[in-house]
């Protein structure tokens, strides 16, 4: 698994602990439900450019995995 995905979960949980510390239940829930969206959202595109870049290799060669 790429490393941004462990990067995302890092700072997702560092923006949780610090919307715990200053606001009320409510408003911390609704925060955390637009950053996962925002990451999820992020992580998704991420992907797609990978699998792009990876089909690009393939069609130019490039792509020792696939070509094994």
């Amino acid at each position: 698994m790429p490393n941004y995905v462990m990067l995302t979960n890092i700072l997702l949980l560092n923006e949780v602990e610090i919307n715990r510390q200053r606001t009320p239940r409510n408003a911390q829930i609704r925060t955390v439900e637009k950053i996962y969206i925002i990451a999820t959202v992020y992580i998704v595109i991420l992907h797609i450019i990978n699998i792009c870049k990876n089909f690009g290799d393939v069609q130019n060669g490039m792509n020792s995995t696939l070509m094994t």
